[in-house]
Order: structure tokens, then C-alpha cells, then sequence
């Protein structure tokens, strides 16, 4: 992990506050985990943190397919919603990026979301 958050780390620490649990940078070669809150590093398994990453790689890899439904503009943000966390895949050119939160993020999720698109593209 990171010793200095990078500014998109930063800007989702102050949007999600306590609910922020994960957030990792991440290529088909690799990743790095940008921040990992206590109580989720202390669940998962250094073999398990690998699963989750290799999910969001599958995730990623739908998001950069050119199969995108064209009446619904560009695929900024793919959300996945599980009981106990809130997942977003962010792709970009050079390493996407997951974020996972606590499920009570999802109450504003889409404007959340927004938020974090215009973050990333300024």
C-alpha cells in the first residue's frame, strides 16, 4: 500500500468517509492497493484479496469491450452491489481502478459516482 494516498484516494476518503473500504489501482499484470481500510485487511486472505482483483479485472474487461449500448453514452463506472459491499470498477487507458464501500454509499450512488468521473477526468 501506498504510503502517501494519491489525490483520487484522497478525494474518495473526504466523499465516502467511513464507508470507504477499498481502493486499488490495478492492470492485467499487476496491482496496487491504495488504501485497504483495518477491519478489511484483517478479513481477506492475501489469497483472497487476489480473487477479488481478478473480479475486477473480468469486470474491467466489459467495461473495455466495444459492445457499449450507444443511446447510453460512454461506460464511466460499472457498479456492482453485493450484500456487504458496494463495488466500482473505473476504467481507464492505462489501470483501472476498484473502489469497494460499505453498502449504506449506495443510498446517493449515482451522484457518487458522478462525483468521482469528474475527479478523475479533471
Amino acid at each position: 500500500m501506498s504510503s502517501q494516498p494519491d489525490p483520487f484516494t484522497q478525494f474518495l476518503k473526504r466523499q465516502a468517509g467511513d464507508t470507504l473500504r477499498l481502493v486499488v489501482e490495478f492492470t492485467d499484470e499487476g496491482y496496487t492497493a491504495e488504501y485497504v481500510r483495518k477491519d478489511v485487511a484483517q478479513k481477506y486472505s492475501n489469497r483472497e484479496f487476489d480473487s477479488i482483483i481478478d473480479d475486477a479485472r473480468k469486470y474491467a474487461s466489459l467495461a473495455h469491450s466495444e459492445a457499449a449500448i450507444e443511446s447510453a453514452g460512454g461506460l464511466y463506472c460499472q457498479v456492482v452491489c453485493f450484500e456487504n459491499v458496494v463495488a466500482l470498477v473505473f476504467p481507464r487507458d492505462r489501470e483501472d481502478t476498484l473502489v469497494t464501500l460499505d453498502p449504506t454509499a449506495a443510498q446517493n450512488l449515482h451522484s457518487f459516482a458522478s462525483d468521482c468521473e469528474n475527479f478523475l477526468q479533471e
